[in-house]
Order: C-alpha cells, then structure tokens, then sequence
C-alpha cells in the first residue's frame, strides 16, 4: 500500500528536526544567537523553589500594601517594610553576596534584616501588651521579659557581624556562629508562637459565651490552624539547617518558609480585618455588654477598649536569616 503524501512529509520533518538536534546550528559570522529558552527544558529544583517564593512574595506584597492603603495604620506600613527587607535579603544573598562577599552589601544585609528582627519584636510585645495585658498581666509581663532578652541577643548577633566585616574575616556565617544563629532562629519562633498563642487565647475568650461578631469562633479555630502551620514550616527548616545545613545551601527552603509564614499572616490580618470591620457589636464581658461605634467613638476616635487593638495586635512573623557556612 503507497503511503499519502502527508505521511511522507510528516516523515521528512521528523528526520530534519532529529539532524538539528544532533548537529547544533553553528551561528553566522556577526551574528550571535539569542534564544529565550534553551534547545530542551531542564529540571533544576532551586529555580523551582526561587520561582515559588517570588510567586508567594509577589502576592504578600499586594495584600500588605492593600492592608495599608485600606487601614492607613504604621502597623501595616511595617509588614510590608519587613516584606520587602525579606526580598531584599533573598534577592543579595542568592545573586550578589553568592558570587563574592561585598563587605558594604554585606553589612546594609546585616543592618536591615536584623534591625527588621529587633523593632517588630518590640513592636509585637507593645501590642500584646495593649491587647492582653489587662487580663493577662503575668503572661505578658513573661513575654516583655523575653522580648528584652530576644533584643540583647540579636543586637549581640549583629555586633558580630559588624566585627566580621571590620575585621577583614571571611564574611556569612562561620562553623563557630551557626550554632548561635540557630539558637536565634529557634528564640525567635518560640516567641512569636507564645505571642500569637497569648492573642488568640484572648480573643477566643472574649467570644464566649455571646453572640459577638457571627462567625468569629469558627475563624479563631481556622487561625490557631494557620498558626500550627506556619510555625511548624519554620521550627521544621531550622531543625534540617541545623541538623544538616548541606542539605539546602541555597537556604531556598528557608526563604520559601519564611514567604509562607508572613503570607499566612497576611491572610490572618485580612480575614480579621473583616470580621472586626462591622462598627457595631454586642460583647458580654464579665456579666455586661460593651456596645462598640462609630457614633459613640466620634470621627477620627478610637476606642480604648482591648478591642480597638483586634486589628492591630497581632505578632509578625520574622524572616529566617541565610544559614551557609562561609568558605575558609
């Protein structure tokens, strides 16, 4: 049987493609080629996980600002700064400080992450302490405590990184300071899991047993869900990098944690943001009814109720700081 002519062609075009693969074009003289991707797709692992940080980064930055421009408060102006100082550190560490330590890159790095670390910290035990201090006085003052330990560890932390680059030393994180660092890492999730576990205990006992805002129950189990998670994506990265930091050298793992972890609480300040957005509501605290609005407070007046903190108070999440080993 005499085969159509489409198969013939269909033939002659797999035979010139097979040749072109084997025998790559050489370019013409004065001419250099340019091509978007390559002649097939290779798999690499940490363009994946780059890929998927910036995605969720890209997304974290939309919400932060949309809170911001929505809430105009400082609080929101601040996560996304820390947002920002996150990509900022990802984007030195994996293309500039990679390729050859840059004592001033190095330094800015050092300055703006670790500074980023200490002043929310400060600023997540001045809101716990507006939320949840009246009624839970002992707690916070635990937490001040800690906050105040966290500050002088971190600020040691740094003032090692300054020497290092004063010194002339091999700039990153040696064998002698990873052990600290990750110390550091660990402190820093304990505290804001204590935090954040201090506000949700609060709220969940300020909706019982009434009817204050519809639904609000349901999302305090759906956020003490989102809080398990995005503390056990840190606590499990810090535990592969100190167990064994070969594993991920890149610290991709560590830049993607720390992007789902501020998302998370993102996501967390957006739903609460909506719950507590109604003007009016009914809260039976301690036998009596606080009737929370916007009538009552006046134009431009907040209240000085524990719940005029709601959208405000709770902690931020920090970034996970680079752990390769500087090269002797």
């Amino acid at each position: 049987m005499a085969r159509s002519p489409s198969l013939h062609l269909r033939r002659s075009h797999q035979i010139i493609a097979a040749a072109v693969s084997r025998s790559p074009i050489e370019p013409q003289h004065g001419l250099e080629r340019r091509s978007i991707t390559g002649d097939v797709f290779e798999w690499s692992p940490s363009t994946c996980l780059l890929t998927l940080a910036m995605v969720v980064y890209a997304a974290t930055v939309w919400r932060s600002a949309h809170l911001y421009y929505a809430r105009r408060s400082l609080f929101y102006a601040g996560i996304l700064v820390v947002v920002l100082a996150q990509v900022f550190d990802m984007i030195a560490n994996l293309f500039i400080l990679a390729n050859g330590p840059t004592p001033v890159l190095f330094a800015i790095d050092m300055l703006i992450f670790i500074s980023s670390v200490i002043l929310f910290e400060v600023v997540n035990i001045l809101r716990c302490r507006q939320f949840a201090g009246p009624n839970w006085p002992r707690a916070t003052k635990i937490l001040t405590v800690c906050t105040g330990v966290f500050v002088v560890y971190w600020t040691a932390l740094f003032t090692v990184a300054m020497w290092t680059v004063a010194s002339g030393s091999p700039l990153g994180l040696t064998s002698a300071t990873f052990e600290a660092w990750m110390a550091g890492f660990l402190f820093d999730a304990a505290l804001n899991a204590a935090l954040s576990l201090l506000f949700l205990v609060e709220l969940r006992a300020m909706s019982q047993g009434n009817a204050f805002r519809p639904g609000l129950r349901q999302y305090v189990i759906r956020a003490q869900v989102m809080l398990v998670f995005e503390s056990s994506v840190l606590v499990a990265v810090v535990i592969s990098q100190g167990l064994d930091h070969t594993v991920d050298p890149l610290n991709l793992l560590g830049y993607l944690a720390q992007a789902i972890h501020i998302a998370v609480y993102c996501e967390l300040l957006h739903v609460l943001s909506r719950i507590m957005s109604r003007h009016k509501g009914d809260v039976s605290v301690g036998g009596g009814a606080v009737v929370l609005s916007e009538s009552a407070l006046g134009p431009g007046k907040k209240s000085h109720n524990a719940l005029a903190f709601v959208e405000d108070a709770p902690p931020s999440p920090q970034p996970l700081r680079s752990t390769r080993v500087a090269r002797a």
